[in-house]
């Protein structure tokens, strides 16, 4: 019976030009079948998919590489590598950041980004939808060059049982007067236990332009090369408005558009109290989703927070400790 399973996997995998990913050998997929299956069995929600699980041997193996796609996918169902970058204080405003890329790991949205520290760490942590067995992380370091340069460095990971995606990104940006420009260079992973892993180079340009010091203008083109992980990765162009409307009030708006999908606008809001609350809120189409969060300064210590609620998933936290280095 597994070796029918093989067969038939390897002739799906060879249409999805995995490349470097091999298929196991049929005395290790029962093992990975187990791991996998019993992971997920008892996380999920829907009673039907359960129900299959339970009385469809191959639905276990299957199912999950499936809901994994589902799962990881912040448009699709089919492809690796399209959740947003985990930066809490940008999800929290719907995840609009193009125009307005001032938060130390904005580099991952917008490469023109710029921050206002001379240095800054961050790390979060999520676990999306609340599965148990889903885990992603991000650790990201932004420095400043020469007053109106700015390096970026990062590296993130989603994994759930036998599947893992890694994205090391280099950023560099510049300003000018009233223009800045960037670059970011991505390196995406991908494995599967017992499969092996693959990995391919992306390319990503920004542009941002302060027409004053309440209103800037952004762009952003991702994966213009379109690196294959097994599938070339959709390119993702998005223009982007930052205004202040008034001391303390920002509001951002982002419009996107991807390879073969709609228009995505999301769109968000941020209230500071003080010099040490934040209170965000907003919201995107493709999917729609709700968000909110805020954030707690404490000296250089900032703690943020995110929750992002899923029409049909459920809801993501999301938190993040970020420390700055002498503010200007």
């Amino acid at each position: 019976m597994f070796q029918k399973i093989v067969e038939s996997l390897r002739g799906r995998l060879e249409e999805w030009k995995i490349g470097r990913l091999v298929f196991p050998h049929p005395s290790t997929l029962p093992s990975f079948h187990s791991k996998v299956s019993t992971s997920f069995s008892g996380k999920l929600k829907h009673a039907r998919v359960k129900k299959i699980l339970k009385y469809t041997p191959i639905s276990h193996f299957s199912l999950t590489l499936l809901l994994c796609g589902h799962l990881l996918c912040f448009h699709h169902a089919d492809a690796a590598f399209e959740r947003p970058p985990l930066v809490p204080p940008i999800m929290a405003r719907g995840g609009a950041s193009v125009g307005w890329p001032e938060e130390p790991s904005a580099f991952l949205w917008n490469p023109a980004g710029e921050i206002s520290s001379r240095a800054s760490f961050s790390t979060a942590y999520s676990r999306p939808y609340s599965v148990d067995d889903l885990d992603e992380g991000i650790l990201s370091y932004a420095h400043t060059v020469a007053k109106r340069g700015c390096l970026g460095l990062s590296w993130q990971r989603f994994r759930t049982a036998g599947y893992y995606e890694e994205r090391q990104a280099i950023a560099a940006s510049y300003g000018h007067q009233s223009v800045r420009a960037g670059v970011r260079l991505d390196r995406f992973r991908i494995g599967i236990d017992g499969f092996g892993n693959r990995s391919a180079l992306g390319v990503n340009v920004g542009g941002l332009w302060q027409i004053n010091e309440d209103l800037q203008l952004g762009i952003a083109a991702d994966a213009l090369n379109r690196p294959h992980i097994p599938h070339p990765l959709p390119r993702r162009f998005a223009v982007g408005i930052g205004l202040r409307v008034m001391p303390g009030l920002l509001l951002v708006m982002d419009v996107r558009k991807e390879t073969d999908v709609d228009v995505q606008i999301l769109a968000g809001a941020e209230l500071s109290v003080g010099h040490h609350l934040m209170l965000r809120a907003g919201m995107h189409n493709q999917p729609w989703e709700v968000t909110a969060g805020w954030g707690l300064r404490i000296h250089a210590l900032v703690v943020d927070y995110a929750w992002v609620n899923h029409a049909r998933l459920g809801g993501t936290h999301q938190i993040a400790l970020r420390w700055d280095f002498e503010r200007r």
